[in-house]
């Protein structure tokens, strides 16, 4: 076996994840990983990260064709004057706005 063993700090720094998150992957069964030496630290194949890494590709959510959208006809600007109202700046409730 020539292919290099790596910790968990590796593949995080790798992924730009925290130790944490590969550990927690680890745990759950979704990364492969080798249990060694007296304390037990994990050590990972380069594989198996990649299809770890594989696995978690999201893919990119499917073009919903939308229905064409009629052209807004634009309405002329009447010339004159504003006139106000008493109502103006109320809600369609009779409340002030």
């Amino acid at each position: 076996m020539d292919e290099r063993l790596l910790t968990p700090g590796d593949i995080a720094e790798r992924c730009q994840i925290s130790a944490k998150s590969v550990l927690r992957a680890i745990h759950r069964g979704q990364l492969r990983a080798y249990r060694l030496g007296e304390r037990g630290a994990y050590r990972l194949r380069e594989r198996d990260v990649d299809a770890w890494l594989e696995q978690a590709v999201v893919a990119p959510p499917a073009r919903r064709q939308e229905a064409p959208v009629a052209p807004v006809r634009e309405q002329p600007i009447p010339a004159g004057r504003l006139r106000l109202t008493p109502d103006m700046g109320r809600s369609r409730d009779g409340r002030a706005a």
